[in-house]
């Protein structure tokens, strides 16, 4: 019982590594996810968000290294003598992390940004399995149109013939009811 269930969840985890493009062989499937994909907004907005949160990590990550703050002046001198003064200043400052208020606002920034993406891949999922379970209820529904046409034509078939065979004499009025 223990090696099924580990052969359960090894298939799980494999099926799960495998894109959805190479899980649905249709072509004309998978260009209908491509496109629901492609003009979903709020997986836009998911992705933009994925950014904003990128953003916010890059700067998170970067209060840990020195700030440097320049400044550069010019000021002319009396008209009579060309003497111009420059000045040139510079700032350097580092701010210790002796509580930690920089490196949890780090895993903060990062965990925001990791949350984003896994909100990203679940919204995905979704939209492809709907998606996907849409287009085989519609292509589903398709056959069932076929069947239900063919069965009609059928029927209707088999009307005629016992009709004919009604004119001819062969057969009688129930069996022509019985075709109805």
């Amino acid at each position: 019982i223990v090696q099924a269930s580990a052969n359960a969840a090894m298939e799980a985890r494999v099926m799960a590594d495998i894109g959805w493009a190479e899980l649905f062989q249709a072509a004309e499937m998978s260009a209908v996810i491509r496109l629901a994909v492609a003009n979903n907004l709020d997986l836009k907005l998911a992705s933009t968000r994925i950014e904003i949160f990128q953003a916010q990590s890059t700067a998170a990550r970067s209060a840990y290294f020195p700030t440097v703050l320049g400044d550069f002046s010019t000021s002319p001198g009396s008209p009579a003598v060309s003497d111009n003064s420059y000045s040139l200043g510079a700032v350097l400052s580092w701010e210790l992390d002796f509580f930690g208020k920089l490196r949890r606002g780090n895993e903060a920034a990062r965990a925001e940004l990791l949350a984003s993406e896994d909100a990203a891949r679940a919204l995905m999922s979704t939209l492809v399995a709907a998606t996907s379970s849409t287009y085989l209820s519609l292509r589903e529904l398709d056959q069932e149109r076929a069947i239900t046409l063919a069965n009609i034509a059928s029927q209707e078939g088999s009307l005629e013939l016992v009709r004919s065979l009604l004119g001819g004499g062969v057969a009688s009025g129930a069996e022509e009811q019985q075709a109805i």
